[in-house]
C-alpha cells in the first residue's frame, strides 16, 4: 500500500488483520442524497467514515485515529445514525451496525 496519512495505513492495517475475508470499503460517503437540486449543490457535504466492513452479519463502521479524541466519538455516532439512510447501502438494512474507533493509543 502507498504511504498516505497515516489514519489511512492504520485503517488498512486493522482492516486486513481483522477481517480478511470480509467486504470492506474505506472512505465512501453516507446519508441520504439529495432530494433536489439546490441540495445537491451540497451533496459533497455528506459524511464519509474512514472504514466499512460487512462481515457476514453485521456492519462496522470504523473511524481511524492516532491520537484518540471525543472528535473520533462524535463523528462515528453520526455515522451510525446515516448509514441507513444509504442508497449505496440499501442491501445491508436491518443488519446490526457495530461502531469501532481504531487508535495507536489505549
Amino acid at each position: 500500500m502507498p504511504y498516505s496519512k497515516p489514519e489511512s495505513r492504520l485503517l488498512f492495517e486493522y482492516q486486513t488483520e481483522t477481517f480478511p475475508n470480509a467486504l470492506m470499503w474505506r472512505r465512501v460517503r453516507v446519508g441520504p442524497f439529495p432530494k433536489d437540486h439546490e441540495e445537491a449543490v451540497y451533496g459533497v457535504l455528506r459524511r464519509f467514515p474512514d472504514g466499512i466492513v460487512f462481515d457476514g452479519n453485521s456492519v462496522i463502521i470504523i473511524e481511524a485515529k492516532i491520537q484518540p479524541n471525543s472528535e473520533g466519538l462524535g463523528q462515528l455516532l453520526e455515522y451510525g445514525k446515516l448509514f441507513p439512510e444509504t442508497p449505496e447501502f440499501s442491501q445491508f438494512k436491518g443488519k446490526p451496525i457495530r461502531l469501532q474507533l481504531v487508535t495507536t493509543v489505549l
